[in-house]
């Protein structure tokens, strides 16, 4: 059978496998933090009641939910808003930022510990507990610094990352996708991160390739022998970058391979990212047709690349005969 067809994956493909969609995941994350890392639970929710504020203000309803990734915008802008150029012309900012609480406990203890070094009877010099005193000194020190340090941003990708690896639901609908994408399609381009699609092969029997095996050496995407080719636009959770480098693994020490966040974070100059949309590019238009499942074209960027698809199809339609080919 000709293989003639590109297939792209949107987040609602992953919704029947137990991978929530990109509103439900907001209260995922959230829940996820406020179990493990509670300031970082604190400063998420705030950024959530500003945006539903500001929903509001311009009209709209307060009750409906908030797009995780415009969450995630919102707290990486105020996080590094010291980088923002228009910080110059903000008089002030709402500091939310959560702040370190001071161990009472533990200060009263050190404290403690210094002062029974003085000996403060008449007639004796007095004498302090060296190694106590820096004890204080270093904490005092720690606190402020805690006081006054950010939250790190991987901590919210990796409770997403949790989110997007908990498949909980029946994924045969998956498996007889690859099957059809093996006789039947140039390559598969997903938008998603999770590894629904790589699981499905392997229960299959079918070999994935991400088309990176060249990229650590030679910094260039090629698709080796395989029953599917898999083009993961904005990168997957098992993905990790060290530099300019990606190598896969179930955890890693570096960041994670993730373009996340909104239209303006899904264009990026390091990694194999844009090479991986030309390729993607390449195949689309040596297709005959596109299958689109679970996207709901709201990114631009992805939707430029489409664009010519329509244009031809409408072309077609109309009787004009235009070549698509490269």
């Amino acid at each position: 059978m000709e293989q003639d067809t590109v297939i792209l994956l949107g987040a609602g493909a992953s919704v029947d496998a137990g991978i929530p969609d990109a509103l439900s995941l907001t209260e995922r994350v959230y829940e996820r933090l406020s179990a493990r890392l509670p300031n970082e639970a604190r400063l998420f929710s705030y950024v959530i009641a500003k945006l539903i504020t500001k929903r509001a203000r311009q009209g709209g309803s307060p009750f409906n939910r908030v797009n995780i990734e415009e969450v995630y915008d919102a707290l990486k802008r105020y996080v590094e808003r010291e980088n923002d150029p228009l910080n110059e012309f903000v008089y002030s900012w709402d500091d939310a930022l959560p702040k370190a609480e001071f161990n009472r406990d533990r200060f009263e203890k050190v404290f403690t510990k210094a002062v029974q070094g003085l000996d403060i009877r008449l007639g004796r010099s007095a004498s302090i507990d060296g190694s106590a005193v820096r004890d204080l000194s270093q904490m005092i020190e720690n606190s402020l610094s805690e006081a006054n340090s950010k939250p790190f941003l991987g901590n919210y990708l990796n409770a997403l990352v949790d989110c997007l690896t908990d498949e909980s639901a029946d994924q045969e609908y998956l498996t007889q996708l690859v099957r059809i994408v093996e006789r039947q399609c140039i390559s598969l381009g997903s938008l998603n991160y999770d590894k629904l699609i790589e699981n499905a092969c392997m229960r299959s029997g079918f070999s994935f390739d991400y088309g990176l095996s060249s990229w650590n050496d030679r910094r260039i995407v090629r698709f080796d022998p395989s029953d599917v080719k898999l083009l993961k636009l904005h990168g997957s959770v098992n993905w990790f970058e060290h530099g300019d480098r990606i190598t896969m693994s179930e955890k890693g020490a570096f960041k994670r391979g993730m373009i996340f966040g909104g239209q303006g974070d899904k264009l990026v100059h390091y990694g194999p990212y844009l090479q991986i949309r030309y390729e993607f590019n390449k195949h689309l238009r040596r297709a005959k047709k596109l299958g689109v499942i679970g996207y709901s074209f709201q990114d631009l960027h992805m939707n430029a690349l489409t664009r010519f698809i329509h244009e031809a199809a409408a072309a077609k339609w109309m009787g004009l005969d235009l070549t698509l080919a490269a």
